[in-house]
């Protein structure tokens, strides 16, 4: 039976596709590349909004913290010491032992902020960055070089742009492993060489991890907390540690105060 003219058509169709496919495969592997640079380009600018928002977060929240500070302070030195205790009922005691004890945590409590948010701000635990990780990279690493005396970091000695054949997995003498076989232990690989951040593109001291908010290796990196902006690490977790028990005394005096005198004056009317 004669075959119509639609089905003679598709086979005929299917072979062009084949021998198109065999005999320009440059094509296909050239639009698989263009489809890989652009989804890599996509999520380069993905990381870059994303670090963005959250150094955004990192500067916004301590204002807010501050914001809160002082309202309270207005609260309670301005609406319940002056106004209520000291027009109002002459309590000149009560006023002056709640502001002596109100002002001595704020100023432990504002030393001890002002300390972390400056570290975390122009001196934070940063793990310096391999010269091979960017241009942009190396200007960081000698902006920070004086922290990494001071502190005593791992000096950053990779290797040179134009060594494509020396990597840290084939050249066991990388420069900067130096400073770890000089020591009696340290945190090392199954080879025996310390772990390796490829995003930073040094190596690892010990108790050093890579945070993905910020996209850097943090010293004795405990967490990252907005709340002061930045990483909590080898130079900042004792002020860390002062500004959260400082915050937790001070939180609790204000609230036991007006709690008192709230329901002191609700009880009186």
């Amino acid at each position: 039976m004669p075959q119509s003219g639609r089905g003679i058509e598709r086979p005929y169709k299917t072979v062009v596709v084949v021998m198109e496919r065999a005999l320009f495969p440059s094509n296909l592997s050239q639009t698989a590349v263009t489809s890989t640079n652009g989804e890599a380009k996509m999520q380069t600018r993905a990381e870059k909004s994303r670090l963005a928002a959250n150094l955004w977060t990192a500067r916004i929240v301590p204002a807010v913290l501050t914001g809160a500070v002082a309202y309270a302070t207005y609260v309670l030195v301005a609406l319940l010491c002056v106004n209520y205790l000291l027009v109002n009922h002459h309590e000149h005691g009560s006023a002056i032992a709640i502001l002596v004890i109100y002002f001595l945590l704020l100023t432990l409590l504002t030393c001890a902020f002002l300390r972390l948010t400056y570290l975390t701000t122009f001196d934070p635990p940063y793990v310096p960055l391999g010269i091979k990780h960017s241009d942009e990279g190396v200007k960081r690493v000698h902006h920070s070089r004086k922290s990494q005396e001071r502190h005593g970091y791992i000096e950053s000695h990779q290797y040179a742009p134009a060594d494509p054949v020396r990597t840290p997995n084939n050249d066991p003498d990388s420069p900067g492993l130096e400073h770890f076989y000089t020591r009696d232990v340290f945190v090392c690989e199954a080879d025996g060489r310390p772990r390796w951040c490829s995003s930073c593109a040094n190596w690892k001291p010990d108790r050093a991890h890579h945070c993905a908010l910020i996209n850097r290796c943090i010293l004795k990196m405990d967490h990252y907390c907005p709340w002061v902006g930045g990483p909590i690490g080898e130079n900042t977790f004792k002020f860390f540690i002062q500004f959260t028990g400082y915050a937790a005394l001070y939180c609790i005096n204000v609230l036991i105060v007006m709690a008192y005198y709230i329901h002191r004056q609700l009880s009186s009317e």
